[in-house]
């Protein structure tokens, strides 16, 4: 299944499902981050990743731009957030952009959702 296979409500043994991003509990030395997240929610998924990604970009991008002493503003913003690279992420892969917008070094991850309900990571 897709990416959206990925809920509580599909929990097929076997199944396979397709995320563009790992979940973070299998994602090495994320046990703090992962810690405070289950500390208010009850279980992981691949959605929560690239929001974070996302966010972090766009601050990143904001601090550059008012570390260069000009005001945050969508021009150049978006010019710094062309910029971004980082070399690791929680998505399990660098980020950086080409010069459409996609991701440099995007994924795909297959993920077995076992007997229990955890999912392994096929690669």
């Amino acid at each position: 299944g897709s990416d959206g296979m990925d809920s509580g409500d599909f929990t097929t043994s076997g199944s396979i499902i397709l995320g563009f991003a790992i979940d973070i509990a299998t994602l090495p030395g994320s046990a703090d981050l992962l810690a405070g997240f289950l500390a208010q929610y009850p279980e992981t998924n691949t959605f929560g990743p690239p929001v974070f990604a996302a966010t972090q970009v766009i601050y990143e991008a904001i601090s550059r731009v008012c570390a260069a002493g000009e005001v945050p503003d969508r021009a150049n913003v978006q010019a710094e957030v062309k910029k971004t690279d980082l070399a690791t992420s929680i998505l399990g892969s660098p980020v950086s952009f080409k010069d459409n917008g996609n991701l440099a070094e995007g994924q795909f991850f297959l993920f077995e959702i076992q007997d229990d309900g955890t999912k392994t990571l096929l690669g």
